[in-house]
């Protein structure tokens, strides 16, 4: 996996916690399960990226791959 898969995953969860945070003003009622999932989508992104940092030694690799 690449690292701009990880950063792909991280803006995913940043759009679908956005659409989460309108529903929630607009007191739809699944709210609550939207901004759940962008939680967790958004944890797998962050533990995926620390795996891609912690696994490669020169991070300057890790930017450019």
């Amino acid at each position: 996996m690449k690292i701009k898969h990880t950063y792909i995953i991280l803006a995913l969860g940043v759009i679908i916690w956005i659409i989460g945070a309108l529903m929630e003003l607009t007191h739809h009622p699944n709210a609550n399960m939207v901004l759940f999932i962008s939680t967790i989508v958004e944890v797998i992104g962050v533990i995926l990226f620390l795996y891609k940092i912690t696994r490669n030694r020169n991070l300057k690799d890790i930017f450019n791959s």
